[in-house]
């Protein structure tokens, strides 16, 4: 019975062996060996992980701190309903430029203390505000009155929007040449020119012109 001989296998077989045998072995150790302890650290950047591979449910309590979140990384649109409450705010970490012009209280005053005539018969402006169009204001005015002759003068005042009346109110002012009354109203306004006018049947003062407006979030009309 004839032997059979095996030959010597050739160099390129034995390459080809050594390669197989090298790849098997190291895909078992990444399989086995690489894990979170294996990776250096910053070895995994951003730009290396899907879209939403990370979610909230796989990050520990607290490891997303303030000082790893970049300049308005959080913006308004990605906090859900009533997930900042007071509670979390540092103290004064909320202040009035931190807050969109709707959202805040403003006032604006004038005040003026000289006299001024009020012609018979004739409405005179006597105290006034610019305000910033697109705001909700609420309004307060006052002046004291005077007539200038010794008969009854019945006078008149106005505050208005923009030529618009939005309040008023009359006085009966004494037959003396004194400052015996006083105009006092208040109203609601948009924002624009803001006036408080005054008339009377015969001539009269007005001193002591105040206006004041302040800015609210919102106004309920009723």
């Amino acid at each position: 019975m004839k032997r059979l001989k095996l030959g010597r296998p050739s160099p390129a077989m034995v390459v080809a062996l050594v390669a197989l045998v090298l790849s098997l072995a190291g895909s078992a150790f990444a399989a086995v060996k690489i894990g979170t302890k294996s990776l250096q650290n910053a070895a995994v950047t951003t730009k290396k992980l899907k879209n939403r591979a990370v979610t909230a449910a796989k990050l520990a309590e607290g490891s997303v701190s303030t000082g790893k979140l970049a300049e308005g990384s959080v913006s308004s649109g990605k906090l859900t309903e009533g997930a900042v409450t007071t509670g979390k705010l540092a103290e004064a970490a909320v202040s009035a430029q931190k807050l969109a012009p709707g959202e805040r209280s403003e006032g604006f005053v004038t005040s003026q203390l000289g006299q001024i005539a009020l012609g018979a018969g004739a409405s005179t402006t006597i105290a006034s505000l610019n305000l910033p169009a697109g705001g909700s204001y609420v309004i307060s005015a006052s002046a004291d009155l005077g007539n200038d002759a010794a008969t009854p003068n019945l006078l008149g005042c106005q505050l208005r929007e923009n030529g618009t009346v939005i309040a008023g109110g009359s006085a009966n002012l004494a037959p003396l040449a004194v400052f015996s009354q006083e105009t006092a109203l208040t109203g609601a306004s948009g924002g624009g020119t803001v006036t408080l006018a005054c008339e009377a049947e015969k001539g009269a003062q007005a001193r002591s012109r105040v206006m004041t407006a302040v800015r609210v979030g919102s106004l309920s009309r009723q």
